[in-house]
């Protein structure tokens, strides 16, 4: 046992130098690591190598901008030049000979008039937005409390039935043709042409369709949609202004494909007064009227709308006086937009616009510019459209 402890303490005095002079020389050989000090010192001074080549290259060239005595000369020789138009003199010379100017009316086509028109165009937009919803408010009410008694909801339920049962699926059909129509978007594009003259088309606006037998509640909703006049609601809802604006049945009874734009503008309407809304009824049959002739005189024969073939899908109000849409006509090989504005102070007077050609002439314009000038005479702009993220519903 004494030997074998001899012999291993004489192993390990033995191997303790061979190893210290191994990791003397491996350490000596190995590469300083990055986060070391010398690699840090070694990467300063290729910094401040680069800073100083920086420098002189900077000296350099500041030396070659320096001018030369004879090229300095020639400068003093020269005429003054004419400051650049885009510099600081140039925008004040400019500034001075338009304040010595008289003041003139700014240009129908420049940049200051078309700003001044947009300007109008949006505090008369927003003013309407506010108000419309005003009136959809006080449509709401009313419709609320009209149904609480149980008589006009039975009424109203009653209808909404036959609706269901009788046509409910004549409008899924429809849904699914104008799905499948509008997946291409092409068709926005159609009436290209005519967007400088104010016209866009129905095919340019998104068709958002919904379930109109929920709004049954309001009059003139019932009144486009519903199978029979209940003389006993509208009575109920107008009170003793029955008596001397009477409702008739709508004479094109559900030709209206039901949209978001199309109920809206009938919400809003049935809150207006009562000799408004009878205004309003006389606009919408001659509206109809209207677009069956010009489409037959268009076809060359005779054409009678049936069911969901006219599609509203923008409106706008012009302060109560009238009511601007934009739609199509789409069934079979038919397919024309159009652009109306419903007069609810005179209904002989609304104007329907259909193009003719595909592209716009004097003799196609004419109605064009008829609507145009009357919008503009009841403070809109022809030119400009409203936004339509409010009106809720989904797109195809």
């Amino acid at each position: 046992m004494r030997v074998f402890l001899a012999w291993a303490c004489l192993g390990l005095f033995l191997a303790g130098p061979f190893n210290s002079i191994s990791n003397a020389d491996d350490s000596a050989k190995r590469r300083p690591h990055p986060g070391n000090r010398e690699a840090r010192e070694q990467r300063q001074e290729r910094r401040e190598e680069h800073r100083q080549s920086r420098e002189r290259a900077s000296e350099d060239r500041a030396v070659r901008r320096q001018p030369t005595p004879e090229r300095q000369e020639r400068r003093e020789e020269r005429e003054p030049m004419r400051p650049h138009p885009g510099n600081r003199e140039a925008r004040e010379q400019r500034q001075e000979r338009r304040e010595d100017r008289e003041p003139v009316r700014p240009h129908q086509g420049n940049r200051e008039a078309r700003e001044q028109r947009q300007e109008r165009h949006q505090e008369i937009r927003h003013s309407e937005h506010r108000e419309s919803r005003r009136h959809m408010e006080s449509a709401r009410e009313r419709e609320r409390a009209v149904r609480r008694d149980r008589q006009n909801s039975t009424v109203v339920d009653h209808h909404v039935t036959i609706y269901r049962h009788g046509h409910r699926n004549r409008f899924d059909e429809r849904t699914r043709y104008y799905r499948e129509v509008y997946k291409h978007q092409s068709h926005r594009h159609r009436y290209e042409p005519y967007f400088r003259h104010g016209f866009r088309g129905g095919y340019y606006f998104p068709v958002r369709p919904c379930r109109i037998e929920v709004y049954f509640g309001y009059p003139l909703v019932m009144w486009l949609f519903a199978d029979q006049i209940d003389y006993v609601y509208y009575r109920n809802w107008y009170g003793y202004d029955y008596d001397r604006y009477r409702v008739d049945p709508f004479p094109h009874r559900r030709v209206y494909y039901p949209t978001m734009a199309l109920r809206n503008m009938a919400i809003e309407v049935s809150a207006y007064p009562t000799y408004k809304q009878s205004l309003f009824r006389a606009a919408m049959i001659n509206l109809t009227q209207a677009l069956a002739s010009q489409i037959a005189n268009a076809q060359g024969r005779s054409f009678t709308l049936s069911e969901n073939d006219i599609v509203i899908n923008y409106q706008e109000s012009l302060r109560g006086e009238a009511i601007v849409v934009e739609g199509f006509v789409d069934r079979d090989n038919i397919h024309v937009a159009f652009k109306a504005l419903l007069d609810l102070n005179n209904p002989d007077q609304t104007l329907v616009y259909v193009p003719l050609n595909s592209f716009p002439t004097d003799a196609d314009l004419f109605g064009l510019r008829m609507i145009n000038q009357r919008i503009q005479s009841l403070g809109g702009d022809p030119m400009q459209y409203r936004n339509l993220e409010y009106e809720e519903g989904f797109d195809f």
